[in-house]
């Protein structure tokens, strides 16, 4: 129904000649096979109906395979057993269809023939950003759900034709887009304008179509989470319970570039800092960082696996270090001190970009060598916190709610 409306919209606006135009440019795009066949399986279930009480799920399109907001919105739904839904997760691996199977949830694997059933029968299919393991042409007359991957830090890098049809071949063609605030939908709208065409969420910006529920994986920072073995980090894990302060270091993704990890912090002095402090560092890196070996076999520094899912453990975090990650949103809920740590600002402003209102959201000093890191840290660690308000105020734009409600109003507004 949104790209109908778009359609229509076009035709108005600026003519069937520029209709055929961009119809003419999606035949050098992929989905010249899987549209016909969306088109299909939407007249099809537009006469026979979707299940209403399906809700079908897929893991993260990356390592994260049991992650971010559409777990714990399918957590929220298989626990509450809200109304009689049935939620469904497709696995691609089979270490977590095994794993999640022993749990009691309903999943199969993702290439199988009843990922394609339950898909084709779903009235209902959130997403974070991408498909995961979810077959774009059984969706044809489902209601997408578009939760994204997080609210950006970062410069928009995706790229897309000014396609109408290619849209329409896309997740961008979502019902719902959800959004923690209106202030929040702004940012994201910024974003998309900051000089790089459309993203997955574009399109999902349509007048009607967001909702200000907040995030499904905020809900694990207020809540007491349910920890999955073989899945997800515990705090026995951890190895912090002789610690007095934890501190979180998320650096984010550099486009290929990579990132030394050994050249942005000194270890010898990094060790001493946190033993005469009784902290523990614990460094979550994105796949692309290098690790060296004086961080790997540091006994105050613990490096957690990049595909693990952090909001299992964020409220362990008492400082948290990053640079444009979004989990920099998240912990806000938790109004705990953030320091930005961007050594390599200029570098990283060619490769991808910043957000157009990174400064004026960040809610924390931006630091850009090792020197000034340390400084802040002592100061933190010290007890002073100049940045409290700062973080209440951007804490209040961004988010309409902090109770860990989130996957219950998003699950009440669709079905509404």
């Amino acid at each position: 129904m949104v790209r109908l409306r778009e359609i229509t919209t076009i035709i108005r606006n600026q003519g069937l000649i520029q209709l055929i135009i961009r119809t003419t440019r999606f035949l050098s795009y992929k989905y010249y096979i899987t549209l016909p066949l969306f088109l299909l399986v939407s007249l099809y279930t537009q006469m026979v109906g979707r299940n209403e009480q399906i809700w079908v799920f897929s893991d993260f399109p990356s390592g994260q395979e049991f992650s971010q907001n559409r777990r714990y919105l399918f957590q929220y739904l298989e626990k509450d057993g809200c109304y009689e839904i049935r939620p469904i997760w497709l696995a691609r691996s089979r270490e977590l269809y095994e794993t999640l199977s022993k749990m009691g949830y309903e999943v199969y694997p993702a290439n199988s023939l009843k990922a394609r059933y339950y898909t084709l029968r779903a009235g209902y299919i959130p997403i974070d950003a991408g498909p995961g393991a979810i077959s774009w042409w059984c969706t044809g007359g489902a209601t997408v759900i578009q939760m994204g991957h997080g609210i950006p830090l970062k410069a928009d890098n995706h790229t897309s034709a000014d396609n109408l049809l290619v849209d329409m071949a896309s997740w961008n063609s979502a019902d719902y887009a959800v959004f923690s605030s209106q202030y929040c939908e702004t940012h994201f709208r910024e974003y998309f304008d900051s000089g790089v065409e459309a993203g997955f969420l574009n399109t999902g910006l349509s007048e009607g179509t967001s909702i200000y529920t907040g995030y499904p994986k905020t809900d694990a920072i207020v809540n007491d989470v349910n920890t999955i073995e073989g899945i997800d980090t515990d705090r026995d894990q951890l190895d912090i319970e002789q610690s007095d302060v934890v501190i979180g270091y998320f650096p984010t993704r550099r486009e290929g570039q990579g990132l030394d990890l050994n050249t942005i912090l000194d270890v010898r002095r990094t060790e001493e800092f946190l033993q005469q402090n009784s902290a523990k560092l614990l460094i979550k890196p994105h796949r692309d960082l290098d690790i060296g070996e004086g961080i790997s076999e540091s006994n105050s520094i613990q490096l957690i696996n990049s595909d693990t899912d952090s909001h299992q453990f964020l409220t362990e975090i008492d400082i948290l270090i990053t640079d444009y990650s979004s989990i920099y949103f998240d912990f806000l809920l938790l109004d705990r001190p953030v320091i930005f740590y961007t050594p390599d600002h200029s570098t990283y402003e060619e490769i991808r970009g910043v957000h157009p209102n990174y400064e004026n959201v960040i809610a924390g000093p931006r630091v850009n060598n090792f020197e000034e890191l340390l400084e802040q840290l002592e100061s933190n660690v010290n007890g002073v916190d100049e940045y409290a308000g700062r973080r209440q105020e951007i804490r209040d734009q961004f988010f309409e709610h902090a109770d860990g409600n989130a996957s219950k109003r998003i699950f009440e507004k669709v079905i509404d």
